[in-house]
């Protein structure tokens, strides 16, 4: 047998050690990474009276100001106080004085915090701040500006989640369908269960019943919860660990953009109808499915091809993304993603055409709002939508 050359020698050393790093990396952020953040940083949070009276129905809603208070950001805490949630808003970056003082007429509590562990960083903070009221309040929504919420038009989302009736609800859901490879797209068959490792109700928009929060395993999720700056991580230990954590549980659980039934309601739409929901799909971090759209319907498709890569992108991509178009005018979901504004040049043309067809002044906000993201953050898409 040759002896392995040096060179080769030396890179397998170099990514042996490059692993280790990485493994002891993730290793010390889950057993320190939370204590240091409480020891040095959590004092560092600034807490604000607001103007909105206190109730037993919270509203946790984080921010990310990084443009300042937006229209798009009172719209949400208005509808919020409208369904009689006292809403605490925590924001993981400082706001100017001026945006603060306009923010607190608008809110029961604000808090200013360091930005580390993204959306779950904030969550926790927040949470832990209600400690004391958990044992009282009936319900505790968690929402985040990840989404323009709510669409002009759209649904009453609190009134629906209340029609679930069960105790830990969401607005979408991934990781419940079946994934296929893009090229055998034509294979896929529709299931939707709840067992699969990384079965989650998407972190945007949750509410949760009083039984939840006065369960005892409730607060020691949160206090113990691993902090990150890595974004997949956050995904793994806080989105998907809080859903599994629940599920453990035994709470009931559903989400009202539920998607178990999307082949049979597909199937009843007209074949123009279904073409336009293709057309608007939006797949914004999976080029080889984006490849077989725009190859697909560069074509003549037949029905079942076209529901079929319905499917597969929702399965693969998640119905909060690739459904928007479908989502809001069928089923009058009243969330729209912000994200695919700047992850793909057609992600972003459809969900500016989107936005485009949103009625009224809050239709405007959105739109307005949409195409500052897409010159400030995607600045080398073109200018028409």
């Amino acid at each position: 047998m040759k002896p392995l050359p040096f060179w080769k020698f030396r890179r397998e050393v170099a990514r042996l050690g490059i692993q280790l790093l990485a493994a002891f990396g993730r290793l010390s952020t889950r057993m320190f990474a939370t204590r240091y953040y409480d020891l040095t940083q959590a004092g560092k949070i600034r807490r604000f009276g607001g103007r909105l009276p206190e109730g037993d129905r919270v509203a946790i809603y984080l921010v990310f100001p990084d443009r300042g208070l937006l229209a798009s950001h009172l719209m949400a805490l208005d509808y919020l106080a409208s369904k009689g949630y006292s809403a605490k808003v925590v924001s993981n970056l400082p706001m100017s004085d001026a945006d603060r003082e306009a923010l607190l007429a608008h809110c029961w509590t604000y808090l200013e915090r360091p930005n580390y562990g993204y959306d779950f960083g904030g969550y926790r903070d927040g949470i832990l701040d209600l400690s004391a009221k958990l044992g009282t309040m009936e319900r505790l929504v968690i929402v985040n500006d990840s989404c323009w919420f709510p669409l002009p038009g759209s649904r009453d989302w609190l009134e629906d989640v209340e029609a679930l009736n069960v105790e830990f609800a969401g607005a979408a859901s991934n990781y419940g369908t079946p994934r296929v490879d893009p090229e055998d797209f034509q294979s896929i068959r529709w299931t939707y269960k709840r067992q699969h490792r990384n079965f989650h109700y998407c972190s945007f928009a949750l509410c949760l019943r009083e039984t939840v929060l006065r369960n005892p395993g409730f607060l020691k999720y949160w206090r113990s919860l691993p902090l990150t700056n890595a974004k997949k991580v956050t995904v793994r230990r806080g989105e998907i660990g809080f859903t599994q954590w629940a599920l453990r549980k035994g709470f009931t659980n559903a989400c009202t953009l539920d998607v178990a039934r999307l082949d049979q309601d597909l199937a009843a739409l007209g074949e123009a109808r279904l073409l336009e929901i293709a057309h608007e799909l939006i797949i914004p971090e999976a080029p080889r499915l984006r490849d077989l759209k725009q190859r697909l319907l560069a074509g003549n498709p037949t029905r079942a091809e076209l529901v079929a890569l319905i499917l597969t992108a929702v399965s693969m991509q998640g119905s909060s993304y690739c459904l928007a178009g479908y989502s809001a005018r069928e089923l009058g979901f009243p969330f729209l993603k912000k994200s695919p504004v700047w992850l793909s040049r057609d992600g972003s043309n459809i969900t500016l055409a989107l936005a485009a067809r949103l009625d009224g002044p809050g239709g405007r906000v959105i739109e307005t709002e949409a195409w500052g993201l897409r010159a400030r953050r995607a600045p080398g898409f073109d200018n028409s939508a």
